[in-house]
């Protein structure tokens, strides 16, 4: 079996705000509590920013393959 070897940065964003961008045009605000190799994030007081509406979610599980971009916030 072949081990993965993860060369993310996300360490150094663990439990900070950082800010997710989707492909259905979806932005996501929350604390980073997870990842794993597949880019999977868990993120905790998460928002969904619309054009002219913020939406609570909660603690959110986001897909990798789902993922544009990410930054802090």
């Amino acid at each position: 079996m072949i081990k993965l070897k993860t060369n993310y940065k996300l360490k150094f964003y663990i439990a900070k705000k950082i800010f997710v961008q989707m492909i259905p045009d979806r932005k996501i605000f929350g604390i980073l509590r997870g990842y794993d190799q597949f880019l999977n994030l868990i993120l905790d007081e998460g928002f969904l920013i619309g054009n002219k509406n913020k939406k609570f979610l909660g603690t959110v599980l986001l897909r990798g393959d789902m993922i544009i971009s990410l930054g802090s916030y």
